[in-house]
Parts: structure tokens; C-alpha cells; sequence
């Protein structure tokens, strides 16, 4: 988990935020109220999943992939939501529990076979008696209708081999098809099977007994992988990319026979990738190479292998019409359309004169550092090199690549705007791109934000030789630095005056307010020019942290861990929150941040020290890790204990904290996924609450796939 990056052209708000100028050029953070799990990119609109389970959307909704009226994605209360795929127009979205949801311009159509008076119509070819030039007569009519009907079940594949490369995986497969698999996929070529618009998350009913843990979205088409490495796919199909053994679109998800157990899947605009125990499979369009099987291959309808040199595949991606692929030694490789520098940069000359230079997999030289994923755009390429640093290359158009600029390069070259963080994941579309990244900053800390102009403070600082104060609380000093609590313990209440050099350094009120803004916010605010004298001044006040910021040599936060030690903390408390015998010491202004305790202390005097807490029906120890989450948020807190995640739901719920709630939630159902015991436990737990509807359902799709839970009858028979 960690914070999301866009950058490259937002004109239907695809980045997340407004913005002056034709595009962002360099990764920007872009603030969902939450740390995000996952992220996709389609044409003109963005998907992330959060630490909550929720998908959050912006940019295009024409289509309807968005998903959504408000602010959410709608329709998916119920489920914790794990990855997101975008295509051009449409999104897909993966549960825990291991279901699909789709919506935006998605395939959907009626057999129309029933009625023969009709002319039938298919994604591959007009209606019969739309073609220019074809009489109405029954005889032409059925000259076309079979004839397309011929091309869509592939009865051109043997004939296809027989001129080019001799394939026999692909041979073989094109001769197995039965009569009946014959006739039932000219039953699919005589249905109208068109994309229409779908504004809500519809479930992928043809995955029901299926459990996907991935997801990849091409231009109109769709892969669905599951726990087991089994590959679905549905949407378009004129060029194989399903890679079913034909050309017929599909409106509901069919198995790729031809691979058993996948671990990766990609999609291209019109081609596909996976890997199985490593090695690369290809298929679909192939007639720029982006199948990597050379110059004379234009398509394959099923996958078929692809060699990188004899090295095992880690990894892989495709873009529009090239793809790239990484080795067990994080090699990048690349093949397909290298007009735009997707290649990475060797051999210029074969870009426009031999193409098909590139119609094979080679090496990307110069080699970009040992990657350990890669992501491919539209018209250019990027990876994530060991260490967790982005490279990019390719066409810079709109800043896609991130770069600060829109010259162009044919050679990987670090994004420097995510330099300090380590990237966790990549997507990227065809004008904008985006990155899930571990930002060295708390999340949190921007809820303290308010805190800074929000009074009554306690505490007055100052510059020597200035006679203006700036406000601060005692207890968030004392949280953050152990010489600022002495200088508190010393002043004893009266306003604390800096000398007006600190560590070499000259203070001045506005780095005073630069350092009160990394206390309170965990962040850095002050121009380049002082970050020097900022970071020794920091150095002097004991805040390791700001000077090692200031110096670009910080990537851990140590805000999380000292607010969450400030719980209990008798310095600077001034309420005692009593719960029988036991008496936790907690401070006001952090209390009064969360709904539950601003009511709690409006309803009782000011001038009170001590609140019984007995009736709250909170625990001593779920009390604690409440505090800890008001706090310090969802870091401070450890989320992989069953029994402790039970309780603290609970909690959670009486105070009224839905993000602790849904985050403990999206842990248990995590936890569930392959253990029957922790099923029953969690069924039987939801049952008790009726706020726990997402661990509810999910509990009941482990047992359900288990044969112990009937969903029709809504009764479980649990096995002894």
C-alpha cells in the first residue's frame, strides 16, 4: 500500500485534479483519503482500489466506466476489492472473494437465431444485407452468412499455416474442435453480441464458480486469472485475442484451454500475453510483431510460445502494438511496433527501415537496471528497476513519461519526480500514467493539517528579534522530539523564544513555520533555496527526520510509531479516560479529530480531568488501539491477529470509525480466503453484527465453493 502518483494530460479529470496547462509532466500526488492497494489507467479515466477495499474513479463517465454517481464507485458495498483493469472504455474490478465486476462499454446481445427472418449480425462483419453490392436473394444471403461464419469459427487456420511458419500446438489445436463446439460457436457467430454502455458494476455471472485473484483489460477485451492459474477472457475477438481458437466475440468469460496454470497475464490493444511456468505465450494480432513470433506471423487465435533468448519470464506487459517482457534476471526485453522508441533505444535505423527488426524479442540496450515489473503504454514502456525506482521510454507526448518534459527518448531513463519512494505499482494508458508508491510521509499526518491554525494552542513560539508568536500544542511537540519536550518541561508555560541562529543556521519565522508543518503533517514545506539551512536547524530542534527530508536521504516515517507511543502518555495530557479500574491518559486536541470523542467532550464540562468511559461497552485494550488509530492512523495498528480484529471491529463500530471498521473488515476477509475454520469463525461473527455485510458475504462464497453453504436456501450445513 502507499500513495498515488498521475501525471500526462488530465483534460477529463483522469489525474484526479485540476490543473493550468495542456499536462502534468511529472508524477503528482493525488490524495483519495486513503493509502491505495491497486491502480489501472483506460483511455481518458483511472481506477484505485484503497487500503478500505473501496475503488475510488475519476475522468470520462460517458461510457459509464466510472461506475459511479458520486464519488465512489456504486454497487460494491458489500464487496472488499482487491485489483482494477481498465480498458479503453470499460473497467473491471476484482473482489477478495474472488468475483468480477465490469461496467462501461461492455459486450452484451440476445440469440437471435430463433428468429431466421433476420439477418444476423457479428462483431467481425456487417449485416448481411448492409454489405454494398449483395442482393437480398436468399442464396447471397447465406453465401455471406456462412462464409463469415467460416472465417469466425477459423476453418482459415490450417490453410493459414500451411503458407507461413509450421506451428504444431496451433495445428493441433485447430483440428480439435468437435462438431458440437463447432456448432455451438457458430451459434455465438449468429448472436448480435454488441458493447453497450453499463453504468453500474455488473457481476460476470459466467465466473460465479470461479475464484479470480487478477485481472487485464485490452482495448475491448477482457483476461480473468484465478487462484488456481486458470485464464477466462470475453470482449473482442476479431483477431484472436481471447485466444480461444476463434474470432468470435463473447459477452461472458470462456476458458483459455490451451494454458493449465498461468501466473501472469497482460493485454494489449489487440494481442495478449501470459506466462506459465515460465514461459511466454503470445496471441492475437501480430501483424507489427507485438507477438514477437517474426515478420512472417500476423495473428495466432490461441497462445503459443515465444522465446527470449532461452531465459525464463518474470514478468510481462503489452501496449497498443508493441510488448516487453522481463527475465528471471529482470532483464527488459522488447519486441512489436518501434516507431515511437518503445524498443528502448538500439538500432534506430531499423525503426523505419527494417521494422521487422523488432518482430523477434531482443534485448533493451542500453539496459535499463534489473527491473522487477514493467508496464507498457500506448507508445511507450516503463519499469520498476529492484530497488523500486521508475525507468521510462518511448514516445513523451503529453509527459507521459513522467520526466519533467515532452523530449523524446528511445533510452530508459529514471523518473526523478518519485526519487525517495519505492514504487509498488505501475499503470498507464495511452496519454496519462500512474504509480502506487511507498511515500515516506504518513498518510495521517494530513489530517493533523487543521491543527497548525486551529486554536486554542498552549503553546507560543518565537524568533528571537521578532516579536511575532506562531501557536502550537504541547503534546504534539513532545510526540515528535524529545529536546522540544525539555524545552517545554523548562518553560514551564511561558512562550518559548528561538535564538535567532539555530545549528549555524539563521531562523527565521517562516522556517519556524516549515518545521511546525513537518511536526504536525509529517511533510516538508519550504522553498529549495532553504532546505540546507532548514535541515540544520532541524538537526538542532531533534527532528532527525525533517534534516534527513530536507536531504533527500529519508524514506521511513517515524510519525505513525511516535504519536501512536504518545497514547497513555502523561506529558501534556490533560484528560483521563477511565474504564474501571484501569485510566488511560489522552490529550483533547487529538481527541477532538474524531466525531466520536469531539461529541463525547462536548457533552461533558471542560473543566473536567477524567471521563468514566463504562458504559461504552469498549475494552481496555481496544480502547488503546482506538487511540492509537485517532492518533497515528491505520499504521500504528497491527492488523494480522484474527481474534484481536474481531474485537476491534466492534470497537471501531461503537465509535464510530467506518474507515477502522472497513479496514479490519478487508483484513479478515483476506485472511479467509483459503481457510475453511476462519470461514466459520467470521460467518458466525457477521452473523452477530449486521455492519460486518462485507465479511459476511464473503465468508458465505468460501463455504459456498466448499459445499458447505446453500446460497439459495441461505442455510449453511457445516461438516463435522
Amino acid at each position: 500500500m502507499g500513495s498515488l502518483f498521475l501525471w500526462g494530460q488530465g483534460r477529463s479529470g483522469e489525474l484526479g485534479f485540476s490543473y493550468t496547462g495542456k499536462c502534468v509532466r511529472s508524477p503528482t500526488a493525488v490524495d483519495v483519503g486513503a493509502r491505495v492497494v491497486d491502480v489501472a489507467c483506460g483511455e481518458e479515466h483511472t481506477l484505485a482500489v484503497t487500503e478500505f477495499g473501496d475503488v475510488v474513479s475519476f475522468g470520462r463517465n460517458k461510457e459509464g466506466q466510472l461506475g459511479r454517481t458520486g464519488d465512489r464507485v456504486g454497487g460494491l458495498e458489500d464487496e472488499v476489492c482487491v485489483r482494477v483493469a481498465c480498458g479503453a472504455f470499460h473497467s473491471v474490478v476484482a473482489t477478495a472473494a474472488g468475483r468480477v465486476y465490469e461496467f462501461g462499454l461492455c459486450h452484451t446481445g440476445q440469440d437471435e437465431a430463433a428468429n431466421e427472418q433476420e439477418a444476423t449480425t457479428t462483431a467481425g462483419a456487417a449485416p448481411a444485407q448492409e454489405l454494398r453490392g449483395v442482393g437480398r436473394d436468399a442464396v447471397r444471403d447465406r453465401i455471406v452468412r456462412e462464409s463469415t461464419e467460416r472465417w469466425l469459427v477459423a476453418d482459415d487456420v490450417v490453410a493459414e499455416i500451411a503458407t507461413s511458419d509450421a506451428d504444431a500446438e496451433l495445428l493441433a489445436r485447430a483440428g480439435t474442435f468437435s462438431s458440437d463446439e463447432r456448432a455451438a460457436m457458430i451459434g455465438l457467430a449468429r448472436m448480435d453480441c454488441r458493447r453497450v454502455p453499463v453504468r453500474a458494476p455488473r457481476l460476470a455471472t459466467s465466473l460465479a464458480s470461479e475464484s479470480i485473484v487478477e485481472v487485464a483489460c485490452g482495448y475491448g477485451h477482457t483476461l480473468a486469472k484465478t487462484r488456481t492459474g486458470r485464464v477466462f477472457a470475453s470482449g473482442y475477438n476479431d483477431r484472436g485475442q481471447l485466444g480461444l481458437g476463434h474470432r468470435v466475440n463473447l459477452n461472458r468469460f470462456e476458458r483459455i484451454k490451451a494454458i493449465d496454470r498461468a501466473t501472469v497475464i497482460a493485454a494489449g490493444s489487440q494481442h495478449s500475453l501470459l506466462v506459465s511456468n515460465g514461459a511466454l505465450y503470445a496471441f492475437g494480432q501480430g501483424s507489427l510483431g507485438q507477438l514477437g513470433l517474426g515478420r512472417r506471423v500476423t495473428g495466432r487465435l490461441v497462445p503459443v510460445p515465444v522465446t527470449l533468448g532461452g531465459a525464463m519470464t518474470r514478468t510481462c506487459a503489452a501496449g497498443a502494438n508493441h510488448s516487453i517482457a522481463v527475465d528471471d534476471d529482470g532483464a527488459c526485453w522488447f519486441w512489436g511496433h518501434a516507431e515511437y522508441g518503445q524498443h528502448g533505444g538500439l538500432g534506430t535505423g531499423h525503426d523505419y527501415v527494417t521494422a521487422e527488426y523488432w518482430y523477434v524479442p531482443r534485448p533493451v540496450t542500453p539496459a535499463p537496471p534489473p527491473l522487477r515489473d514493467a508496464c507498457c503504454g500506448a507508445n511507450f514502456s516503463m519499469g520498476v528497476s529492484a530497488a523500486g525506482a521508475l525507468v521510462s521510454w518511448g514516445w513523451p507526448a503529453h509527459g507521459v513519461l513522467g520526466r519533467g518534459d515532452e523530449r523524446g527518448s528511445a533510452s530508459p531513463d529514471f523518473v526523478h519526480g518519485l526519487d525517495g519512494v519505492e514504487v509498488l505499482r505501475v499503470a498507464a494508458a495511452t496519454r496519462h500514467a500512474a504509480a502506487v508508491a511507498t511515500d515516506a510521509r504518513c498518510l495521517h499526518g494530513r489530517r493533523l493539517a487543521p491543527l497548525l491554525s486551529k486554536g486554542p494552542h498552549d503553546v507560543s513560539l518565537g524568533v528571537d528579534g521578532d516579536d511575532r508568536r506562531v501557536g502550537a500544542h504541547a503534546a504534539i511537540l513532545a510526540a515528535r522530539s524529545r529536546y522540544l519536550r525539555g524545552l517545554l518541561r523548562a518553560a514551564d508555560g511561558e512562550p518559548i523564544v528561538f535564538p535567532a541562529t539555530l545549528g549555524g543556521a539563521r531562523l527565521t519565522l517562516a522556517l519556524l513555520r516549515a518545521v511546525l508543518v513537518y511536526v504536525y503533517t509529517d511533510r516538508l514545506d519550504a522553498p529549495p533555496h532553504r532546505l540546507s539551512q532548514l535541515a540544520a536547524i532541524a538537526r538542532d530542534l531533534g527532528l532527525p527526520g525533517l534534516a534527513a527530508l530536507c536531504e533527500g536521504t529519508d524514506k521511513t516515517s517515524t510519525f505513525a510509531a511516535e504519536f501512536a507511543a504518545l497514547v497513555d502518555d502523561k506529558y501534556a495530557s490533560d484528560l483521563v479516560l477511565r474504564l474501571g479500574d484501569a485510566r488511560v491518559h489522552a490529550h483533547r486536541v487529538l481527541l477532538e479529530t474524531n466525531d466520536y470523542f469531539a461529541a463525547l467532550l462536548r457533552f461533558h464540562d471542560k473543566t473536567l480531568t477524567e471521563i468514566d468511559l463504562a458504559d461504552s461497552g469498549l475494552a481496555e485494550r481496544e480502547l488503546r488501539d482506538i487511540l492509537k488509530f485517532v492518533y497515528a492512523g491505520q499504521d500504528a495498528l497491527d492488523l494480522a491477529d484474527p481474534d484481536r480484529l474481531f474485537a476491534l471491529v466492534v470497537a471501531a463500530d461503537l465509535v464510530r470509525l467506518p474507515q477502522l471498521v472497513r479496514s479490519c473488515e478487508r483484513a479478515l476477509v483476506l485472511l479467509i480466503a483459503d481457510d475453511l475454520d476462519s470461514a466459520r469463525a467470521c460467518l458466525d461473527f457477521a452473523h452477530q453484527f449486521d455492519f460486518c455485510t462485507r465479511l459476511k458475504r464473503a465468508a458465505r462464497d468460501v463455504l459456498t465453493r466448499a459445499g458447505e453453504w446453500d446460497s439459495s436456501s441461505s442455510s449453511s450445513s457445516s461438516s463435522s
